[in-house]
């Protein structure tokens, strides 16, 4: 036998010291985050510069919008916006250092100008973490690319904190959390400035607490006010993130069914909580409501008249479309076919990537959620949760309706006026990143076919190398860079 040296006793010891769901988590999720924050193209995530307007505006003190003719948004400093249109056709058309040589380029001084962006008209949590970013770049006079790069850094810093904290504690089921935390889609919206980083970081916490509460249950153990205010504070994040992934909060009926009496009331304050908050969010201040999204103020509902609420430029209806759709149910079914059929490659090549890298192609997501089932039906014995049928029933049966949900939401506002049919336009990566965790607990583990986590590690690292390559070397498409160019600067 060949002796352990001391290097390699040493990398032994380093490799076992990161073998702990909190550690792999953290390191890889700060690793490759950090990278992606740095090297992707400025505003290249999906909807990134709305996003980004709409924190900077939070940290002047906007949190709720205005509407202003066929716009909703706020008033921003007239040099910040020309330089964020400089910085997405100069990242979008030129070569990768005439980007970074405008890091010091200063706000010009000049007037506010009112800046609309319908595409971030979610309560303002969401972009809490990206304005403390800006914020802190405000106060030391930084340049928009550096701004833009400390909202993405914050906006990591503050994901990985949240699902951090709720690995330490979730008693079962930390490996496949953990494995979600890092994948593509979830860790590429962690680096960007989006909230979408938000919702995901809530759906993990809100399914880590609700089987923690499960496991106290289960061992007659007491539950602690703390883990109770964190369970409270986790409904009303989660309520305060884009519908429809605030539904996850449904993952309380596991600890629903084994409560009794007065932890059952709490159970059921806390998925009230979350559901009357996100419905508000739903009916009264969402870019469906506040925008109008309909055609002519005739066709107008009280509330978004109330709301001043004026036709999307897009032509949207969706007050017609839900008309088409109780005339005729089955349309439901056969727009889930045409997406299916007439998209399905586009949709399963973005599913793990954000299409804002513009790659790969299908096949490396479908390894991608290989992957996935690989690492679920892995999970060591000692982590398992050990689900009785009817919490598998109804976790499966949530994730169905979520899904259908989110399919039903796109395919009523996301169609325009002039299309016969119901059908999504365009489906992007960012759009399921929130439902992988509920996937992880909804399939169960299968020890027949069980992997070695070495393999899953090697895997996984090349799925972290091709998004690091993505965003460090991939390009818009010609199609793009030609609308890019029309952009006046």
């Amino acid at each position: 036998m060949r002796p352990v040296t001391p290097l390699t006793h040493q990398l032994a010891r380093g490799v076992r010291s990161l073998a702990t769901p909190v550690r792999f988590f953290c390191v890889t999720a700060l690793v490759i985050g950090f990278a992606v924050a740095v090297l992707t193209r400025p505003f290249a995530g999906d909807d990134e510069q709305t996003h980004f307007a709409r924190s900077y505006a939070i940290t002047r003190g906007d949190l709720i919008l205005e509407v202003r003719g066929f716009g909703v948004g706020s008033d921003l400093p007239s040099g910040l916006t020309q330089e964020m249109t400089k910085l997405r056709v100069v990242g979008g058309t030129e070569r990768r250092s005439a980007t970074w040589e405008r890091w010091n380029d200063a706000v010009a001084d000049g007037p506010d100008e009112f800046v609309s962006y319908p595409m971030a008209t979610l309560s303002p949590a969401g972009h809490i973490p990206s304005a403390v970013g800006i914020g802190v770049g405000r106060i030391f006079g930084a340049s928009p690319l550096v701004l833009l790069i400390l909202a993405r850094i914050a906006n990591l810093l503050f994901y990985v904190a949240i699902v951090a904290a709720i690995l330490r504690v979730v008693p079962v089921l930390k490996w496949p959390l953990a494995w979600i935390g890092v994948f593509p889609s979830a860790l590429f919206v962690a680096a960007n400035a989006s909230p979408d980083a938000f919702a995901v970081a809530m759906v993990i916490a809100a399914i880590g607490l609700a089987l923690l509460i499960r496991d106290r249950k289960l061992r007659d153990a007491p539950i602690s006010r703390t883990e109770w205010f964190a369970v409270f504070a986790t409904a009303f994040a989660l309520g305060n993130a884009k519908a429809p992934y605030f539904f996850v909060i449904g993952v309380f009926a596991l600890p629903w069914l084994r409560a009794r009496g007065a932890h059952r009331m709490l159970v059921a304050a806390v998925v009230a909580t979350t559901m009357v908050i996100g419905g508000i969010w739903i009916t009264a201040f969402s870019d469906r409501f506040v925008l109008g999204a309909y055609v002519g103020s005739e066709n107008a509902s009280p509330i978004e008249k109330m709301l001043g609420g004026l036709p999307h430029p897009g032509t949207l209806d969706p007050t017609l479309q839900w008309e088409r759709l109780r005339d005729d149910p089955s349309r439901f079914v056969a727009a889930t076919w045409h997406t299916a059929t007439r998209q399905g490659e586009r949709i399963g090549a973005t599913a793990l990537f954000d299409y804002g890298l513009w790659v790969p192609p299908w096949w490396l997501s479908l390894a991608g959620f290989l992957l996935l089932l690989a690492v679920r039906f892995s999970t060591p014995e000692q982590d398992r949760a050990h689900f009785s049928r009817t919490e598998r029933f109804l976790m499966s049966a949530m994730l169905a309706l979520l899904a259908g949900f989110m399919l039903l939401s796109l395919f009523v506002y996301d169609t325009v006026t002039v299309q016969d049919s119901l059908e999504i336009t365009g489906m992007q990566g960012r759009y399921l990143a929130p439902l992988l965790p509920l996937l992880m607990i909804a399939i169960p583990t299968v020890p027949r076919l069980r992997i070695p986590r070495a393999f899953i590690v090697v895997a996984h690292t090349g799925l972290m190398a091709v998004l690091v390559y993505a965003v460090t070397f991939g390009v818009y498409p010609s199609y793009f860079v030609k609308i890019l160019q029309t952009i006046p600067q």
